[in-house]
């Protein structure tokens, strides 16, 4: 089986042109690039999408929105995944 390069892979780029920014199909897209970005250890990636989804629901549905909370605690449990992973390295 062929590795596949995960750019290849992005649809951001593609939803962004097509659909807009602003539309909950590119922030569900934005969210699962981070969470895929994360489960391989790409964690700068990972960390990008996950603030890029942040501002958008932010900026669309304001600080005050439960999907603006939700990305907060996606952040949240991103950091608390570095500072656990980063304990276990040193500690071995």
């Amino acid at each position: 089986m062929r590795k596949q390069n995960l750019s290849t892979l992005n649809p951001s780029p593609y939803y962004e042109n097509i659909i807009g920014k602003n539309n909950p199909n590119y922030l569900s897209c934005q969210n699962n690039l981070a969470i895929l970005y994360q489960e391989i250890g790409q964690y700068s990636k990972a960390e990008y999408h996950y603030i890029e989804s942040k501002e958008i629901r932010e900026k669309v549905f304001g600080n005050k929105h439960f999907e603006y909370a939700a990305s907060l605690n996606n952040i949240a449990n991103f950091y608390l995944k570095l500072v656990i992973l980063k304990k276990q390295k040193y500690s071995s």
